[in-house]
């Protein structure tokens, strides 16, 4: 998992370094002289490195901000489709009373693996039952991570603290050493 993490973080901050380098001649030839002006005539060598590094900072910020939206993204559908076969596999397991499964119940017409048969079961690859749920799941999702600002609400941040602490222990050891501790 860590071998994971540490390569979308190099994949995230070499994004960060390519946008820095494209924009940095232009940004330094801008903000320069008025950098040079405020930090006086002894600090004037410093100028460059200043634009620098704070623009290096600001790319990173806005690498791993657009990172987390595409992931969020990316989870917002794999859950919502993992969400929807496991309730269409639920609704195609149990049954009613007279034995028939709660899939056979819904009340508009599904897709079969024989569609002239009306006793075939069920087949979720003929089917947009799960993409629609998938999809409507994975939607609701994303937006509610992206309008919380990718952070929990109040009962949720309190109750879920521990794994929230097992998260930035994971973002620190990935982005500040060199090897894993486990």
């Amino acid at each position: 998992m860590l071998a994971t993490l540490r390569l979308e973080f190099a994949r995230t901050t070499a994004f960060a370094l390519g946008i820095v380098e494209m924009c940095k001649f232009p940004i330094v030839r801008t903000f320069a002289p008025m950098l040079t002006a405020a930090i006086g005539p002894k600090l004037v060598h410093w100028t460059e490195t200043l634009i620098e590094t704070a623009l290096t900072f600001l790319a990173v910020v806005f690498a791993w901000y657009l990172q987390m939206i595409v992931s969020a993204f990316y989870s917002g559908l794999r859950g919502g489709r993992m969400f929807a076969e496991a309730l269409i596999e639920f609704l195609q397991q149990k049954k009613t009373e007279d034995g028939v499964p709660y899939i056979d119940k819904l009340p508009f017409p599904i897709a079969r693996v024989d569609p002239n048969d009306p006793t075939s079961p069920f087949d979720p690859n003929e089917s947009f039952l799960d993409e629609a749920i998938g999809y409507s799941l994975a939607a609701l999702g994303f937006s509610f991570q992206f309008f919380n600002g990718f952070s929990l609400p109040f009962p949720l941040n309190i109750v879920l603290l521990p794994l929230t602490m097992i998260e930035w222990f994971l973002r620190i050891q990935i982005s500040m050493t060199g090897t894993p501790l486990v």
